[in-house]
């Protein structure tokens, strides 16, 4: 008599083992974790395990990392850890949410965002769920910020407006 969980779908009758879990909560947007293209998190999937970041009701980020080797799944951690301590040197984050689509914003090879993101203050923009844009601004100090918001909230009045070049005003 075999004592042991056997999950179905294993081969031979192998033994089943329970997937090891950690969830780390942190207070940033979900883009800053992940990344431009995913540039954070790309670097951690070579550890093959799952990792699943969702929003947590506007509070913050939920990261969830499962796996087999408990191993690998402390080193994800870790990693993760190690992401959100630079996030936090990143004093404060504004958020503009409007309805130019993201293309309009980013421009021709990102040539808008460039323009507008000076000082080590960058710019984040994806689409949300009800169609909005929403535009994250984080890094640099917080005037940089106040000012890249200022630039980016003309730009985008010009922008709805139809102006074809916003820059140039």
């Amino acid at each position: 008599m075999n004592t042991g969980k056997q999950n179905s779908s294993a081969k031979c009758g192998a033994p089943w083992k329970p997937a090891h879990v950690r969830v780390l909560k942190t207070g940033y947007a979900k883009e800053l974790v992940i990344g431009f293209r995913y540039c954070n998190i790309k670097p951690l999937k070579v550890f093959g395990v799952q990792i699943r970041i969702k929003d947590d009701d506007g509070v913050g980020t939920v990261c969830t990392v499962k796996g087999d080797d408990e191993s690998q799944v402390s080193n994800v951690t870790e990693g993760l850890r190690a992401l959100i301590m630079s996030l936090k040197k990143t004093k404060r984050t504004l958020k503009l949410r409007t309805t130019v689509p993201c293309g309009r914003i980013i421009g021709r090879n990102g040539a808008n965002v460039r323009w507008l993101a000076t000082n080590d203050v960058h710019i984040h923009v994806g689409s949300v769920d009800d169609g909005c844009t929403l535009c994250t601004i984080y890094g640099g100090s917080p005037e940089d910020q106040l000012s890249t918001a200022e630039n980016l909230k003309k730009f985008l009045i010009a922008t709805k407006n139809g102006d074809r070049d916003p820059r140039e005003k």
